[in-house]
C-alpha cells in the first residue's frame, strides 16, 4: 500500500499471520474515552516518539485560551519570525536586526514565572520555536540570539529539562503538522476498497515539516521521512512492550512474534530508502547538508566537526529509536572494535560519544524508556538464554527462538547499512571510513547471532561423556 505524505510515497507492508498474543495491561484503555491522558513526549502514544500534539499557529493551538493577550502576542511575533527563517538567513541576511525590531512584542516572554507557568504543550511549543530562531541567529554569525530571545529560552529550556539548544527533538519530533491531502492527490482506490469492506471512510491527512532553515526540497524530505519514521516506530514500541510481557509470561509463541513484528518495521523502511536512493540524484544532498551545518552544527555544547555531524545525522541525533532497537536486542550500537584503520577508530569513538552525549538532549519519557531497556536481564537475547537453560523447552521452540533472533538482528544490520548509505550520500568525504565502520560492526553483530541448538548439542555430548 502506498500513501503520499508531503509529497512523498511511504511505503506500508503487511505484518505477517501470527497467532494472537495477549495485549500489556497499558493497551487496555485504548480507544476509551477514560484513557488517561499521554504524556506530551509519551513513547505510547498515538503519535509513536512524535510529540503527542502538533505544532499550530498560536492563534490556533488549544493552550492560546490559557495565555493573557501580551503572551499570546509574544507568542505570534516569534511564530512570525521563525516563518522568516529561510528568507532572512540567506546569505546571512538581517534575521538578527528583524528579531530586535520585534523586540518590543516580545516583553511578556521576559518575565521567567510567566514563561515557566505555561502549560507543558505551551512550553514545548515555545522551545521547538526558540531553538529554530536561535539557530538562524548563530548560522548567521552571530554567538547567540538577542537577550529577548535568549532570556525566555534559558527559561523554557530549564522547564522542560533539556539544553537551550537545537536537536533532533525540535529539529523532527516537534517539528510537525497534519493537512487534509486535497482531492487532486488522493488515491480513491484505497478508499473504494475500505467503502467495500464496510469500513468507515474518513478524511485522509497528511504530515508536513513546520519551521524550515533552507526550504530546500531535499531538506524537507530528510524532515518529512523522519517524521514518518518516528510516527510509525508505535509499531516497534507496541512489539517491545508485548515481547517484555511475553518475556514475563514465558510465552515463546509471543516473543517471537515481538522480534518478527520489529523486523517487518525495519524492513518496511529499507525497502523505502532503497526506491528513494535509486530515483534520487545524490549531488544536491551533499550541497544542502553544508548549508544546513551552520544551523545544527554550531551554538550547543560544543561545535560540531563535519565527523561529528555525521555521526549525528547516523544516528538521528537524540533520537531514542536505534538506541532502543539496540537495547531491546541486547546488543551495543557501537562496540569497541580492534582495527588496524585509525580513521575507523576515531569515527568509532566519535560515534560513541555522540551517542553518550545524545542523552541529555532527549525528552524524559523517552530518556526512562532506554534506560529501562538497558537494565540487566530485560533484553530478548537474555531471555533466549534463560529460555535454553529451562529443561522444560523443546528443541523446536529453541529453534523457533533462535530463527526469530537471529532474523530480526539481520534486519537491524539492513536498516543500520541503509543509515550509512544516507551517511555517504550527504557526506561523500566520509562515505569510505563510514563503509569500513559499518563492516566492523556487521560482523561484530554476526558474532551476536544465537546459536542455541548448537549449544544444545554440546551440553548433550558433554552430559554423555
Amino acid at each position: 500500500i502506498r500513501s503520499q505524505c508531503d509529497g512523498f510515497s511511504r511505503m506500508h507492508s503487511e505484518p505477517p499471520e501470527l497467532p494472537p498474543i495477549r495485549p500489556p495491561p497499558d493497551f487496555a484503555y485504548k480507544g476509551r474515552r477514560d484513557a488517561p491522558q499521554k504524556e506530551f513526549w509519551s513513547v505510547d502514544g498515538d503519535h509513536g516518539l512524535l510529540a503527542r500534539q502538533p505544532l499550530v499557529s498560536p492563534e490556533t493551538a488549544p493552550f492560546s485560551r490559557n495565555l493573557s493577550p501580551p503572551m499570546l502576542e509574544a507568542f505570534q511575533a516569534v511564530w512570525n519570525l521563525a516563518l522568516r527563517i529561510p528568507a532572512l538567513c540567506a546569505a546571512r541576511g538581517p534575521f538578527y536586526d528583524a528579531i530586535n525590531a520585534a523586540s518590543g512584542k516580545l516583553a511578556a516572554m521576559q518575565d521567567d514565572r510567566a514563561v515557566a507557568g505555561l502549560s507543558e504543550v505551551a512550553r514545548e511549543h515555545l522551545m521547538t520555536t526558540l531553538t529554530h530562531i536561535a539557530a538562524g541567529c548563530v548560522a548567521t554569525g552571530h554567538k547567540k540570539p538577542p537577550r529577548c530571545v535568549e532570556k525566555p529560552l534559558q527559561v523554557v529550556a530549564r522547564s522542560v529539562g533539556r539544553p537551550p539548544h537545537m536537536d533532533f527533538a525540535e529539529l523532527v519530533l516537534n517539528n510537525w503538522n497534519v493537512s487534509e491531502i486535497a482531492c487532486v492527490d488522493r488515491d480513491d482506490s484505497q478508499e473504494e476498497e475500505q467503502a467495500a469492506n464496510g469500513k468507515e471512510v474518513g478524511p485522509r491527512f497528511r504530515h508536513q515539516v513546520v519551521w524550515r532553515f533552507l526550504a530546500m526540497p531535499d531538506e524537507e524530505w530528510y524532515r518529512a521521512t523522519h517524521i514518518i519514521m518516528h510516527e510509525e516506530a508505535r509499531e516497534i514500541v507496541a512489539a517491545i512492550r508485548v515481547g517484555h510481557v511475553a518475556m514475563r509470561d514465558q510465552n515463546d509463541i509471543a516473543a517471537v512474534s515481538s522480534m518478527v513484528r520489529i523486523g517487518a518495521w525495519c524492513n518496511k523502511f529499507c525497502d523505502y530508502f532503497d526506491a528513494y536512493f535509486e530515483c534520487k540524484d545524490s549531488r544536491t544532498e551533499s550541497v544542502m547538508v553544508r548549508r544546513l551545518e551552520p544551523f545544527i552544527s554550531h551554538g550547543g555544547l560544543h561545535d560540531l566537526t563535519s565527523e561529528e555531524t555525521a555521526c549525528w545525522v547516523y544516528c538521528m541525533g537524540s533520537s531514542v529509536l536505534l538506541p532502543a532497537l539496540h537495547a531491546f536486542f541486547g546488543v551495543q550500537m557501537c562496540p569497541v572494535m580492534e582495527t588496524d584503520n585509525p580513521d575507523v577508530e576515531s569515527l568509532g569513538a566519535t560515534m560513541r560519544r555522540t551517542l553518550q552525549e545524545a542523552r541529555v538532549f532527549m525528552p524524559g519519557p523517552h530518556r526512562e524508556f532506554i534506560e529501562l531497556l538497558e537494565k540487566p536481564g530485560v533484553s530478548v537475547r537474555q531471555y533466549c538464554f534463560r529460555r535454553f537453560g529451562a529443561k522444560s523447552v523443546s528443541v523446536e521452540v529453541l529453534h523457533d527462538l533462535e530463527a526469530g533472533y537471529n532474523d530480526s538482528l539481520n534486519t537491524l544490520v539492513r536498516f543500520l547499512s541503509r543509515r550509512v548509505h544516507l551517511v555517504s550520500r550527504f557526506f561523500p568525504p566520509l562515505a569510505g571510513t563510514f563503509g569500513a565502520l559499518n563492516s566492523d560492526i556487521e560482523a561484530a553483530m554476526q558474532h551476536s547471532r544465537l546459536q542455541l541448538l548448537k549449544m544444545r548439542q554440546r551440553v548433550f555430548r558433554s552430559m554423555q561423556q
